[in-house]
């Protein structure tokens, strides 16, 4: 496993000498790599969907058979990448993707990742204060939706604008619709918009074409939500907002190894030793419990 490839898998050879892959992760990856027509894709999509929409993290769960000579010469491959003096990761990352294809659905899984206690009381706290709120989360869209309004970082009263685009172009266009709405309804002076971004947008939106536009839209939001970002947007956010924002001081709170590289970019990182391990807090300027 690794953020950026969002999945992991398991070679096993079973009791009657077939060679099964078994390989789990986040849909976004997962779908891309199945056998065409998989017939549970559809049936599988839906529970995702409304897995998700409760507020509940999801994982897809795959496998396929592989022919032997096919895995006796992808080991060799893998083995040679395992043992490289140079650029090793990315040489295991590549060859792993050889061999994670035409997958077959065996279902999806979904947990309950509980609020902790006062959660939007201190959010709401922190408002008060004058202190703007982003989340920067892995978890699929409608997931953050949900627990957006958990937290009350999003409330029914909100006009809330969901950005997608596949090119920069794309989002610089949507970003200046944006500005028109803000404008039009007067939302900066109620204080009432929220922007949602998930991670495929956000990779143009970081672009220097783009960014300046995609600032001031998320700047002038009283809530942003950025979903499906992987470690290095995280960090990426947290460090545009420190460049390019005067006299601002970011503080980053996060609980495992994802958010590592967010709360060192951050002027003050703050880590919460939960049940994700210690390098949150390890990487942290203060360690907290709840």
């Amino acid at each position: 496993f690794s953020s950026d490839r969002k999945r992991m898998s398991v070679i096993v050879r079973t009791p009657d000498g077939a060679i099964k892959l078994f390989c789990k992760g986040a849909d976004s990856v997962i779908y891309e790599r199945l056998c065409p027509n998989d017939p549970l894709s559809k049936v599988t999509a839906n529970h995702l969907e409304r897995f998700a929409v409760s507020g509940l993290r999801t994982l897809c769960v795959t496998q396929t058979v592989l022919e032997e000579d096919l895995y006796e010469k992808w080991s060799e491959r893998y083995y040679q990448a395992s043992i490289a003096m140079e650029k090793r990761e990315e040489r295991i990352d590549q060859v792993s993707e050889e061999i994670e294809l035409n997958l077959s659905l065996l279902g999806a899984t979904a947990i309950d990742d509980k609020l902790q206690t006062d959660v939007p009381e201190s959010i709401e706290a922190l408002r008060k204060a004058n202190i703007k709120i982003w989340v920067l989360t892995g978890d699929k869209q409608e997931t953050a939706i949900t627990i957006g309004f958990a937290s009350r970082q999003l409330t029914s009263s909100m006009h809330i604008m969901i950005l997608e685009g596949h090119t920069p172009e794309d989002v610089h266009h949507k970003l200046s619709e944006f500005v028109g709405k803000i404008g039009q309804a007067n939302l900066i002076k109620k204080d009432n918009a929220a922007l949602i971004v998930d991670g495929k947008t956000l990779q143009h939106a970081l672009d220097p074409s783009v960014q300046e536009s995609f600032l001031n839209v998320a700047l002038a939001c009283r809530s942003v939500i950025c979903c499906r970002v992987s470690p290095s947007q995280k960090a990426a956010v947290v460090e545009m907002v420190k460049v390019k924002v005067k006299d601002s001081i970011t503080l980053a709170i996060g609980d495992g190894a994802n958010d590592v590289g967010m709360i060192q970019a951050a002027h003050v990182g703050v880590g919460i030793s939960g049940r994700e391990g210690l390098q949150a807090t390890l990487a942290s300027d203060y360690a907290i419990a709840q």
